[in-house]
Parts: C-alpha cells; structure tokens; sequence
C-alpha cells in the first residue's frame, strides 16, 4: 500500500467513525464523462516532505466528488483539460446514524475507446483482480524498511490500513482488490524473511487466516 493509500484510507476512516456495523457496506459503480479539473494538495505541513495528492473534482452526473488520483494513473498534466474522459468509479457505502457515505474510488480512465488506466489489472502481474471483502487494521503498524521495498513487487495483497483510532462502531471491513500472484510472492517472501514481515498480515480476506 502506498503513503497516499495509507492516508486516504486514514481520511475514509475518521469520516465514517460514526458507521452503523449492523449494515453492510454496498458497492455500486458508477460511469462520469468528464473534462478532468485536479486539485493539488501537498503534505508538508503533516510532516510529509515534498509528498503531493491530486484529487480529481467532478461533479458530473449530477453529484459532485473529489475522487483520489492514484500515483500510477496518468499524471494529471498529461490530460487534456479540454477533451472529455471516460471516468469508471466503484463507490463503497459508509454508513454513519441514518446517512450514508459513498467513498469513490477509480477504476478506469478510457480515451475515447483506449483504455490508459486500469486499477483491476495488477500492474506487476498484468492479470485481472478480483475486488473481495477484507479485514481493515487499524494503528500504525511498523513496517521494516526492506520489507517497504520488497512490497513494491506485490502491490496487490488486500492490506487496508484505517488509521491510528478505533471505536466499536469504526468499520471494521472494506473491499480491497486482490491479485493472487501477489499474495503467492509476500508469502514466499514471508516464509523467507519471517523476523521482517511479523507484522503483516498473509491475507487480510475475511475468512483466511491471517498470519
């Protein structure tokens, strides 16, 4: 999981603190054709160094929504601010009392009919994934340093990491896509480096084992 990932799954967590565990989240996709307008927002003042995340700003379709731009998506100056894309989101419900939450997160970027980005296929395996429900870990886990690197190769494990605080009535789930070539090389790299990875879970799926 990236340091974008990480907070923003920080950020989801902190919205929905008031979620209702007794229902379900639900997932529905959703299809925006849009001229892509970004913001830009650094990190520096958390302590982030020269870290930046775009969020695209849309409010196509009749609702409007800042959707995080993942890093190895096409970079924003690389787009036409003028041509219109196609935009394919999953968006998960959250739900906090009586209201819900839906938390956009983007699949695809087609031009035209050229697709340029596509977070369903593993970028180091070049397979389709599936999209499964997963266990969320909250804290701050510490990671060893080689083991940062080494995730590089398995990007695509399921790991969901929801902050510093939990309450009975955090989420205690999320979906997660799963390559399962990833899953096979952090385990053969967990069976080979076992004092370095202690803190990572094999698979985060809900009914697998953990470590």
């Amino acid at each position: 999981m990236t340091l974008q990932h990480s907070i923003s799954a920080i950020t989801i967590a902190a919205v929905c603190s008031s979620c209702s565990l007794d229902h379900p989240p639900q997932e529905r996709e959703i299809t925006l054709v849009t001229k892509p307008t970004f913001k830009t927002d650094s990190l520096d003042e958390v302590g982030g160094g020269d870290v930046r995340i775009n969020t695209l700003k849309t409010s196509a379709g009749g609702t409007e929504r800042s959707i995080y731009w993942p890093e190895d998506a096409p970079q924003p100056h690389t787009l036409s601010k003028t041509r219109k894309y196609t935009i394919d989101l999953v968006e998960e419900e959250h739900r906090f009392g009586h209201e819900s939450v839906w938390t956009p997160e983007l699949v695809r970027v087609k031009d035209g009919e050229r697709v340029i980005f596509d977070a369903s296929v593993c970028r180091v395996h070049k397979r389709q994934m599936t999209r499964e429900k997963v266990r969320i870990f909250y804290g701050f886990p510490s990671f060893d340093r080689d083991y940062i690197q080494q995730a590089k190769a398995f990007p695509n494990t399921g790991l969901s990491l929801g902050g510093c605080c939990v309450s009975e009535i955090d989420p205690q789930t999320s979906r997660e896509w799963i390559c399962p070539e990833c899953l096979a090389a952090q385990k053969q790299w967990k069976d080979i480096h076992p004092e370095k990875a202690r803190s990572v879970p094999a698979d985060p799926r809900i009914g697998v084992k953990l470590f």
